[in-house]
């Protein structure tokens, strides 16, 4: 009976101490690994939505991204703000020299031959500039000439022949019409002032030149006589682009277009007298007369024979 009860059946743990008690421990284990499982945070098996994140957690881990890259960030954005600088500034540079050297090709002289013509002739001042001035109105009464009457009219009034001459005949040469005002080939005449005369009085000089009273449908002696009107200051301007009186740089103007880059164009004399009235405090419409005749061509916008760049005690 013994046997077959030992055979049919599980003996007791009763009959195995040590086997019991190693039981016993392994259940005491499990149960203390059971309950600190239970103390742990449940985490979801699946990745959680943004769009289930409350909004205070997310602003705040935007903050902390800023707070431990904001130095990053700042730096980056310094750069890449110089970068950009330095790339509209090239561009704008680029351009404005592309414009200067197109109107570099249409010049006939250079600076150093215009040099030529104020120091070698020491002998034509302003006051014989004004003495041809006084006869235009006789030996052309039309206003208009041709070049080689004009030059035949002025030797009359030279103590010797204007040197260099032939550079003032290949600015005359280069112009299509044969036929020219007056008072263009009287500021053409004017690049052979000699150097000693002052600036201002060249550029009074050239005012007497272009007053009307010496045509004969003007008025003479009038008060209106005495001053030019915006047209003629803007005629004045562009017969001194067209003998290369003015610095080439001036001669070029900022276009409306500023962004991606700055562009530029040629400026016209309507334009720079508009800019020049407004810098020396000259309202746009009305006449000119002589003192603020000077201050325009002596502006900054102008620039006259370099009148605006500073110099040196020499």
């Amino acid at each position: 009976m013994h046997l077959g009860r030992l055979a049919l059946g599980a003996a007791p743990l009763r009959h195995y101490p040590l086997l019991s008690g190693a039981n016993k421990a392994l259940r005491s284990r499990q149960l203390k690994t059971h309950s600190s499982l239970k103390a742990l945070p449940r985490w979801p098996n699946r990745r959680v939505s943004s769009a289930t994140v409350a909004p205070e957690e997310a602003g705040s881990g935007l903050i902390d991204a800023v707070r431990k890259n904001g130095p990053f960030v700042v730096f980056g954005g310094l750069f890449g703000g110089v970068i950009v600088m330095l790339y509209r500034s090239s561009a704008a540079s680029s351009a404005f020299d592309k414009e200067r050297d197109k109107i570099l090709e249409t010049c006939v002289l250079d600076s150093s031959e215009q040099i030529d013509l104020m120091v070698e002739n020491k002998a034509f001042s302003t006051s014989i500039y004004d003495d041809i001035t006084r006869s235009l109105s006789v030996a052309f009464p039309s206003g208009r000439t041709s070049y080689s009457d004009f030059v035949t009219h002025v030797q009359g009034y030279l103590e010797a022949p204007i040197k260099h001459g032939h550079l003032l005949d290949r600015v005359a040469l280069s112009r299509p019409s044969e036929d020219e005002d007056v008072r263009f080939l009287m500021v053409l005449l004017s690049l052979a002032l000699r150097e000693t005369d002052c600036l201002e009085d060249r550029a009074r000089s050239l005012f007497q030149a272009m007053l009307e009273r010496y045509r004969p449908e003007s008025p003479v002696g009038s008060t209106e006589a005495e001053s030019l009107s915006a047209e003629q200051v803007s005629e004045l301007v562009g017969f001194l682009h067209a003998t290369q009186q003015v610095p080439v740089e001036k001669r070029v103007a900022k276009t409306s277009t500023k962004y991606p880059t700055q562009t530029y164009k040629a400026a016209s004399p309507v334009d720079l007298v508009s800019e020049a009235r407004t810098e020396v405090g000259l309202p746009q419409s009305g006449n000119v007369y002589e003192d603020d005749t000077v201050e325009i061509l002596f502006s900054k916008s102008v620039c006259a024979w370099g009148a605006c760049y500073p110099r040196g005690p020499g």
